[in-house]
């Protein structure tokens, strides 16, 4: 299934894989289901819900601001 994204959410989801990698971010399925809905505030919440979250808490809580201001 395709997924439209805006280029700065892309670069989101980037970042997200770098840290934990391409099957870490697969395994955000509340969250890919926001994102598809465009529901980017649930798609924030789903970030911070998780235990990457609890690892590395500044760089969860930048991205997933960005992710729901879209700026």
């Amino acid at each position: 299934e395709q997924i439209s994204l805006d280029d700065f959410r892309i670069k989101i989801l980037s970042e997200m894989a770098y840290q934990l990698g391409f099957k870490g971010v697969l395994k955000f399925k509340k969250m890919w289901k926001a994102i598809r809905d465009f529901d980017y505030e649930a798609a924030s919440q789903e970030m911070l819900n998780s235990k990457w979250h609890r690892q590395t808490p500044t760089r969860c809580e930048y991205l997933a601001k960005k992710m729901r201001e879209g700026v």
